[in-house]
């Protein structure tokens, strides 16, 4: 089975954000698994709670997500790492360099380079993340139907 898994610091806004929304987007035909981790992250933390509420503005819900750091396995088992960040993706390339033609950014089909992190910031903040990041994911998405396919 093809996957995805979104990288960012410590996996309780953007990437958590990203695996949400492409869960929600990807088509049902497609049999991809999702999820998420951080370079940073402390395992079993919930979302942050603005991310939560704009995944719930989404129509989504979320509460039963848990942080999770980026292991081998988890890169091993990924078909494809998308990275909010280049520094997300040169940390990817330093550690796990045989998989390095999996690790990609996010915004890579974007203009929008490095995804700012909402961490801290207004609500406003969280809300603009969440479209870049589903404009991004509406050009992942073919990117991704091209390869299972």
């Amino acid at each position: 089975m093809k996957s995805v898994l979104f990288v960012c610091t410590g996996n309780t806004c953007r990437s958590p954000m990203a695996e949400a929304l492409l869960k929600k987007m990807l088509p049902q035909y497609l049999k991809i698994k999702v999820a998420s981790a951080g370079v940073q992250a402390t395992p079993g933390l919930p979302a942050s709670t603005m991310t939560l509420t704009v995944l719930a503005e989404e129509g989504i819900g979320f509460t039963r997500f848990q942080s999770q750091a980026v292991t081998s396995e988890l890169i091993h088992h990924a078909t494809y790492v998308f990275a909010m960040t280049q520094q997300h993706r040169d940390f990817l390339i330093r550690y796990y360099p045989r998989h390095q033609e999996k690790f990609f950014l996010l915004t890579e089909w974007t203009t929008q380079e490095d995804l700012p992190d909402p961490i801290g910031g207004s609500f406003q903040d969280y809300q603009e993340c969440c479209e870049v990041i589903k404009s991004s994911l509406e050009k992942i998405i073919p990117f991704i139907e091209d390869e299972v396919e």
